[in-house]
């Protein structure tokens, strides 16, 4: 089972491993039960900026319809498709500016089968 923590930075060393392209950081973390000790070898996210924002979805989460970005929220009746306007991003999320409103549901895996549905031609008798 995959422990995680969070800390700071509070050195990070000049040099790198050019066999393993490792670098050696000290981290300050909490450590009341003796969980982490000195020299364990860890994976690490190293957070060089933050912004805090008022809704964040995976980026996979979007898919784009006729060239404009959407994501499809979750409604009583099913899904909606949402145009959104999209802010900054990173590996994994992205920050929406407008079109979905924080603690709506969104559709973050499968979008792509239904923007299928949505794509499908509408029989309109």
């Amino acid at each position: 089972l995959a422990q995680t923590t969070e800390g700071k930075v509070i050195f990070v060393s000049p040099l790198v491993d050019r066999d393993t392209r490792t670098s050696r950081v000290v981290a300050e973390v909490a450590n009341p039960d003796g969980t982490w000790r000195p020299g364990l070898f860890v994976t690490a996210a190293i957070a060089i900026q933050t912004k805090d924002v008022a809704v964040v979805v995976p980026a996979s989460a979007i898919q784009k319809i006729d060239g404009k970005p959407v994501a499809f929220v979750r409604t009583k009746d099913g899904f909606q498709k949402r145009e959104i306007v999209p802010g900054q991003k990173d590996e994994q999320a992205l920050e929406i500016v407008s079109g979905i409103s924080a603690g709506e549901d969104v559709a973050t895996t499968n979008s792509f089968s239904i923007k299928a549905e949505f794509s499908k031609p509408r029989n309109e008798d």
